[in-house]
C-alpha cells in the first residue's frame, strides 16, 4: 500500500482517540430526555426509536490532535508528516471548528425535532472523533433502539458525501457488535429550499464586507471540496445529470436567481474547488480556489465573494483552505474579498431537514416518499468510489454485489464477503440492515442479517395516526418531469457568469502532499496508484443551459401548493421570512393603482399639558383621518433630525383621491390645529423599466420597520438620453449596493408631474446604522453621477401618535 494514500476503511481500534466515546473527560453526548423504548406510534417520527446525526469530528484540545489525524489515515502517514497537519490545529489550540459548527448544528435539529411534538431522541455520532459512531449506536441498541434514521452533514451526494456514510454505519454496526438494529440513512438535502435560501442570504451579507464595487468587477466563485475525477465520474444516483458538479451548478444558479430576485442584480459567479490531496499525476476537479482567483485581476475584477457552498458548517477546511490561504492569495493579488457564512443552523434549512426526516418515516410507513429527486433508499450503484475496487458492506442502500470479494480497500479487510441479499424486502418503509455484502463471522458481522422492519405499523404494535409532513418545495434536476400534482414555474433561470474563463487557461496547483487530512463530510481519500483518466477535467461554471429564453430554466423549483411566482411567473420575486412580512402576487402588485402621500409638520404651538385631552385630540384626529379609507404606515418623529419639523405621516392608498382627503381631514382636525405643514409629496408605483421583479416594500407585503428615512431625488436631464443598456448596467450596480444591507427595505415611488421631483424613496430599518450603510455606499455607484437633487431628508422612529403628542409636552 502506498503511504500517499488515504483510505475510508475501519480504523483499528487501536488509533482511536478514545475508545469509550469519551474524549479528555467530557462525558458522552447522551439522548436528552427519553427513553428509545417510549416512542408512541403516533410521534411525527415513528417508526424511529432516534435519529444519529453523523458527522466527520474533529479533535477538542491538543491531546487528542495526533490520535484524531492518525484515525483518519489509518495509520498510513508516517508520524512525522502528519506532524505537519497537526501545526493547523495547533494554531488554533487544537480545538477544531468542526466540534461547536456541529454541536449548535445538532442543537437547531434537537430542538426543532421537539417543537414538532416529537419524542424521538437526536443525538451526535461522529465517525472519526467522540463521540464514536459505533459508541452511540451501541448505547442506543442497549436501551431499546432498533431502528434508527441517520442524518449525514452533508448536503450533496458522492462517494465521500453518500455511500461512505453508509459504509461507515454498516462498520460501526460492526464494530458495536449491533446485529439486531436497521439504519435508514436521509437522502441528500441540497435540493432543499432553505438549503439555497440559507446560501442567497449568506452571499448578499457578504456584500457588506466588500468595499464598493462596480458590478462588472465583482465576482461571486461558489467553493466546494474537489474530488478525484473518477469519483466525479461514478457519482450520483444513477440519473443523467445528478453527479457531484452538476449538483453543485444547479444549486449555485438557484442561488444566484434567489440573489438576483432579492434586488434585481447578481454578479459573474463560477464554480472553483478547494482541498485536492494525493498525488499531482491524479485528476482531481479543478480549477482550485487559489488558481481561480489568479485569473481575476485580468478579467478586471476587484472584488470577490467565496461562498462555500459545498460545505454545511464551518471546519478546518473552511477556515484554513479559504479563509487562510485563499483570502491571502486574494489580498496578495490586490482583490477585496469575503467569505460568505456557512448555512449552518439557518432556520430555513434547519426546518426543510426536519421536514425531509418526517418525510423519510413517513416513507418508512408506506406513506409517500421524501421531497426531491434523490431515492431513500439509495439506488444500486449509486455513488461509487470511482477507482475500481470493490464496495464495502453499507447500510440504506439497494446493491447487490458478487457472491464473492477476495479484496478490500483496506489492509485490514476480511479475505472473503458473503452476499446475503434479501430479494422479498418491501419496495416501501426503508432498507436492509445491511446492504450489499455481508460478511462473514470473522468481519465482525453476524452471518444473519437484521430483518426489516414490516411496512405495517402493526408489526411493532398498534399503529396509531402520524400525520403526513406538509409538503414543501423542492428543487427538480435538469431534464426531469414534474412529479405529479406538482407544478414546474417556467420562468427562465437569470444569466449566471461569463464565460471568460475556463479550465484550459487556468493554471494548475501542485497536488496537496498527502499528509493532507480533510474533516468534512469530503474526506476524499486516494485510491492506490490509478492511472490518469483522460477526462477533460470541469473548470470553472459553464452555463447550465444553451436553451433560448423561455423554454425552461434549467433549475426550476416544485411546489405542492401555487405560489405567486406561479400564477404570475415574469413577477417572481422572493418569499417574506421575517414573521411580520406576508406574500404578495407581484404581477398584481405592478397592476395595481397605488399610491402614497409623505406630509411633513411642525408643531406651531404646544399641545395641551393634559394627558387626558391630549389623548382625546389623538384619537378624534386619526380616527376622522382613518374614515377616508388610507392606511396610515406610520408617524414618524423627526425630533432632534430636523430643526424646522417635528413629523411625517406616512400614507397609502389606491388613489390619489383619497390620500388629499385624508390630508384636509388631518388638517382640518384638533389635532390639526396645533400642525404646521412643512413639506409633502404624492407618489405612485409603476412597474421598473429594467426589472418588473423589484416592488416598493410598502406595497410588497413588507411591515413597517422601527426606523425610516424619506427623501426625494431628481435625475439630471441627460440620464433619460443615455442608452437604455448603459443605465440598466448603471442601475444593476447600484442594487448591489443597496444589497450589502439586506435588512433595510426600500420603496421608490413615482412622482413625475405630481410635484418637484421624480421619485420619492423610503429606505425603513430596525437599526438607524443600516439605514445610514445603505445611503453612504450608494454615494459609491456611477449612477450617483446622474443625480441632480436628493434633499431633503427626513429621517425619524416611528411611533404611535399618541407617543408623538406625549412627547411634545417637553416644548
Amino acid at each position: 500500500m502506498s503511504d500517499d494514500s488515504f483510505f475510508a476503511a475501519p480504523r483499528p481500534d487501536s488509533s482511536r482517540p478514545d475508545a469509550t466515546g469519551s474524549a479528555a473527560g467530557r462525558p458522552e453526548t447522551s439522548a436528552p430526555g427519553t427513553s428509545t423504548a417510549t416512542i408512541s406510534s403516533d410521534d411525527p417520527l415513528y417508526p424511529y426509536d432516534a435519529v444519529v446525526v453523523a458527522s466527520f469530528g474533529g479533535p477538542h484540545n491538543n491531546d487528542e490532535v495526533m490520535p484524531f489525524l492518525e484515525h483518519v489515515s489509518g495509520g498510513r502517514i508516517p508520524p512525522a508528516r502528519l506532524q505537519a497537519v497537526a501545526e493547523h490545529y495547533y494554531r488554533m489550540d487544537g480545538m477544531s471548528p468542526i466540534n461547536p459548527a456541529t454541536d449548535q448544528l445538532v442543537d437547531a435539529l434537537r430542538q426543532a425535532v421537539v417543537q414538532t411534538g416529537s419524542a424521538v431522541p437526536l443525538v451526535l455520532g461522529n465517525r472519526h472523533g467522540a463521540p464514536f459512531l459505533s459508541d452511540v449506536l451501541r448505547r442506543l441498541r442497549d436501551e431499546g433502539a432498533r431502528r434508527i434514521l441517520m442524518v449525514p452533514t452533508t448536503a450533496f451526494s458522492s462517494y465521500s458525501g453518500c455511500r461512505q456514510y453508509r459504509e461507515d454505519a454498516a462498520s460501526a454496526l460492526a464494530e458495536a457488535g449491533v446485529t439486531d438494529m436497521t439504519i435508514d440513512m436521509l437522502p441528500p438535502f441540497h435540493e432543499a429550499p432553505g438549503f439555497s435560501t440559507a446560501n442567497a442570504h449568506a452571499v448578499m451579507n457578504a456584500f457588506s464586507q466588500i468595499p464598493p464595487t462596480p458590478l462588472q468587477a465583482t465576482r461571486v466563485v461558489f467553493v466546494t471540496h474537489s474530488i478525484p475525477q473518477g469519483m466525479q465520474d461514478a457519482s450520483g444516483n444513477g440519473r443523467p445529470g445528478s453527479d457531484y458538479v452538476t449538483q453543485h451548478m444547479q444549486v449555485a444558479s438557484h442561488v444566484a436567481d434567489l440573489v438576483h430576485q432579492s434586488f434585481g442584480n447578481m454578479p459573474s459567479w463560477d464554480l472553483a474547488y478547494c482541498s485536492r490531496s494525493g498525488r499531482p499525476s491524479d485528476p482531481w476537479l479543478e480549477p482550485d480556489i487559489n488558481d481561480y482567483l489568479r485569473t481575476l485581476p485580468g478579467q478586471g475584477v476587484t472584488s470577490v465573494v467565496i461562498c462555500p457552498l459545498g460545505f454545511v458548517t464551518d471546519h478546518m477546511e473552511v477556515v484554513n483552505d479559504l479563509d487562510v490561504e485563499a483570502s491571502r492569495t486574494a489580498r496578495e493579488l490586490g482583490l477585496s474579498v469575503a467569505r460568505s457564512a456557512t448555512v449552518g443552523t439557518h432556520p430555513s434549512l434547519i426546518s426543510d431537514i426536519v421536514t425531509f426526516m418526517r418525510a423519510r418515516a413517513a416513507q418508512a410507513l408506506g406513506k409517500g416518499q421524501v421531497p426531491g429527486s434523490w431515492p431513500s433508499p439509495c439506488m444500486a450503484g449509486c455513488c461509487l468510489r470511482g477507482d475500481g475496487s470493490p464496495c464495502r458492506p453499507a447500510i440504506s442502500g439497494s446493491d447487490e454485489l458478487p457472491q464473492e470479494s477476495t479484496s478490500m480497500d483496506h489492509d485490514d479487510a476480511p479475505a472473503r464477503v458473503r452476499v446475503d441479499h434479501r430479494d422479498d424486502a418491501p419496495s416501501q418503509g426503508g432498507s436492509h440492515a445491511i446492504d450489499g455484502p455481508r460478511a462473514s463471522a470473522d468481519s465482525g458481522h453476524s452471518s444473519e442479517a437484521a430483518a426489516e422492519p414490516a411496512a405495517d405499523p402493526s408489526a411493532r404494535g398498534a399503529a396509531g395516526s402520524q400525520a403526513d409532513p406538509a409538503p414543501i418545495p423542492v428543487v427538480a434536476l435538469a431534464g426531469e418531469a414534474a412529479p405529479a400534482g406538482r407544478k414546474l414555474t417556467d420562468e427562465p433561470a437569470p444569466a449566471s457568469g461569463d464565460d471568460s474563463a475556463s479550465a484550459a487557461s487556468t493554471p494548475s496547483t501542485p497536488a496537496r502532499s498527502a499528509d493532507h487530512v480533510d474533516e468534512d463530510e469530503n474526506d476524499v481519500v486516494v485510491a492506490p496508484a490509478r492511472a490518469a483518466s483522460g477526462h477533460d477535467l470541469p473548470g470553472r461554471a459553464e452555463r447550465l443551459s444553451q436553451e433560448p429564453a423561455g423554454q425552461g430554466a434549467p433549475h426550476e423549483v416544485v411546489t405542492d401548493q401555487p405560489t405567486a411566482s406561479d400564477e404570475v411567473p415574469e413577477g417572481s420575486y422572493t418569499e417574506p421570512t421575517d414573521p411580520r412580512d406576508h406574500s404578495v402576487i407581484p404581477a398584481e402588485v405592478n397592476q395595481a393603482s397605488l399610491w402614497a402621500m409623505y406630509s411633513v409638520f411642525k408643531v406651531s404651538k404646544p399641545l395641551p399639558a393634559s394627558g387626558d385631552r391630549r389623548a382625546a385630540i389623538v384619537s378624534e384626529s386619526t380616527a376622522w383621518v382613518d374614515e377616508s379609507g388610507v392606511e396610515t404606515r406610520g408617524w414618524y418623529d423627526l425630533g432632534g433630525l430636523r430643526a424646522d419639523a417635528d413629523v411625517l405621516v406616512w400614507w397609502t392608498a389606491d388613489t390619489p383621491e383619497a390620500l388629499q382627503d385624508a390630508y384636509h381631514r388631518l388638517r382640518g382636525s384638533a389635532l390639526g390645529a396645533y400642525l404646521e405643514p412643512v413639506w409633502s409629496s404624492l407618489a405612485v408605483h409603476r412597474p421598473a423599466e429594467f426589472n418588473k421583479r423589484h416592488l416598493p416594500s410598502c406595497f410588497a407585503g413588507v411591515a413597517p420597520r422601527r426606523w425610516a428615512a424619506f427623501y426625494p431625488f431628481v435625475r439630471t436631464k441627460d440620464w433619460y438620453l443615455l442608452d437604455p443598456a448603459e443605465r440598466s448596467t448603471m442601475l444593476r450596480e447600484h442594487g448591489i449596493a443597496g444589497a450589502r444591507s439586506t435588512d433595510v427595505k426600500a420603496s421608490t415611488l413615482a412622482s413625475f408631474a405630481l410635484g418637484d421631483y421624480e421619485w420619492i424613496l423610503a429606505l425603513e430599518g430596525d437599526d438607524l446604522s443600516r439605514v445610514v450603510d445603505v445611503m453612504k455606499d450608494l454615494r459609491y455607484v456611477e449612477a450617483r453621477r446622474y443625480v441632480a437633487i436628493d434633499i431633503p431628508f427626513y429621517t425619524g422612529e416611528r411611533v404611535e401618535p399618541q407617543v408623538w403628542a406625549d412627547r411634545q409636552q417637553h416644548r
